[in-house]
């Protein structure tokens, strides 16, 4: 299993644009407060925040590397 380095959100920001994972907990009725659930999606931050409604952002990390399957020698 690869290792997540999670960054608490928003008190820590990405420094660059683009897509990261971010954890999130999502509401009941509106009320962030009593959670239904944590998931895990990916999302654009545009410099200042993470293009994400509905719910509420807790952590972000970096992308893993794209899986790459090794080639067999012919």
């Amino acid at each position: 299993m690869t290792h997540v380095d999670w960054h608490p959100y928003p008190k820590e920001k990405p420094q660059n644009e683009g897509n990261y994972l971010v954890s999130f907990r999502d509401s009941i009725d509106g009320d962030f407060e009593v959670m239904s659930y944590i998931d895990i999606k990916i999302s654009w931050f545009d410099g200042e925040s993470f293009n994400w409604y509905g719910s509420c952002i807790v952590a972000w990390a970096e992308l893993p590397e794209p899986y790459q399957p090794e080639l067999e020698n012919e």
